[in-house]
């Protein structure tokens, strides 16, 4: 997907080293400087513990065509777009689904939170949608059912990062996946993951 398609689902960001980014040809979103592959965009989101614009410099040398970021601090003399926007972390889920085509605008979501059984009740409402007859998806800490598959999550942490969501909604798309039951925390949900 071209940069500047990409970037068009974005309502407010100031961009800087604008030259010929139109062109560029985004193949992957990252948030992990250590994960960057040639042609990612990069999103330095400052955690608890990491401030991933401290990592901008990495992601960059590991092939980031573009970076997104809250602030000027970190960037160095790299000859890519910046994007400054005002929460990093509600960019990266407009930029995932944007990626992905909006999955989620083609499919009946339904998540649930709370503090105890988010698991249970997820995988209940999946069961009793498919028993009735309904193609549905499921995604929890312990696995995501895309189609006839279940995969092991590896999240264990509830809700699943915006790219990973995206990307699994998506492959449900694919599978023609009518329903989708996502257990959403309350974290996730404050940390944009399922915008």
């Amino acid at each position: 997907m071209k940069l500047k398609k990409l970037i068009s689902a974005l309502k407010d960001y100031q961009i800087f080293n604008s030259i010929n980014y139109e062109d560029l040809e985004v193949t992957g979103i990252s948030f992990d400087s250590r994960k960057v592959k040639q042609g990612d965009i990069f999103v330095a989101i400052k955690g608890e513990n990491f401030d991933g614009h401290k990592f901008i410099r990495y992601a960059a040398e590991n092939g980031a065509i573009a970076v997104v970021c809250e602030n000027l601090k970190h960037i160095s003399n790299f000859k890519i777009p910046f994007l400054i926007v005002g929460n990093s972390r509600e960019v990266l889920a407009i930029l995932s689904a944007a990626f992905y085509s909006q999955p989620a605008r083609k499919m009946r979501i339904i998540g649930v939170t709370g503090t105890d059984g988010k698991t249970t009740t997820a995988t209940i409402i999946y069961n009793i949608l498919k028993s009735a007859g309904f193609r549905v998806g499921l995604i929890t800490s312990i696995n995501a059912v895309i189609g006839n598959e279940i995969y092991d999550t590896g999240f264990h942490i509830t809700t699943p990062n915006a790219v990973d969501m995206q990307k699994h909604l998506a492959e449900m798309l694919s599978a023609d996946t009518e329903y989708v039951v996502i257990e959403a925390s309350s974290h996730g949900l404050a940390q944009h993951r399922v915008d």
